[in-house]
């Protein structure tokens, strides 16, 4: 693969993983883009990569904090020709659940958005190959009103039910 002049997101560039990756995509001919939560470190990053992208956010700061991802019925159930996709998504659910634990007592609420397969287009993008047959899907903006509804309602799990309604789960403390 020809990285040269690629668009590379490099989650934790103010981490030593991470800006040795940002470097070395640097130096190959990438444009990374920064992102990183220490603000000494980011500004080091930054000025070691001027003129790219760069966002200083901090997912562990209790003012406001709110964390939300979207993962999918393929967390729960993988599907063929789908492997990467569910795997990614698994491990995603997981790191949700163990940040949820972790982050509790500071405040920090985490909201894991589960929805059943959506009409976003995804399913005629294959990795590689011809993508897997897919039924028709839900409306993606359903799903968005509901996870910010969630949100409000201080939810830790919006999923789709076997019958397609949406179901938000709350703490239970």
């Amino acid at each position: 693969m020809d990285i040269s002049g690629a668009r590379v997101p490099v989650a934790g560039a103010t981490g030593v993983l991470g800006a040795a990756l940002a470097a070395d995509l640097s130096g190959r001919g990438a444009r990374p883009a920064l992102a990183g939560r220490d603000p000494g470190r980011f500004a080091r990053a930054a000025q070691a990569h001027a003129g790219v992208p760069t966002v200083l956010f901090d997912a562990y700061d209790p003012a406001g904090s709110v964390i939300a991802a979207f993962t999918g019925v393929v967390a729960d159930r993988p599907q063929p020709e789908m492997a990467d996709y569910s795997a990614s998504k698994a491990a995603l659910s997981a790191w949700l659940a163990a940040v949820r634990r972790e982050t509790r007592t500071l405040g920090i609420w985490v909201l894991e958005v589960r929805p059943g397969h959506l009409e976003t287009g995804f399913a005629d993008w294959a990795v590689a190959g011809t993508a897997p047959p897919m039924p028709a899907g839900g409306d993606p903006r359903h799903v968005v009103v509901a996870g910010a509804d969630a949100m409000v309602a201080d939810a830790e799990l919006l999923r789709t039910a076997p019958d397609g309604a949406l179901v938000t789960e709350r703490r239970t403390e």
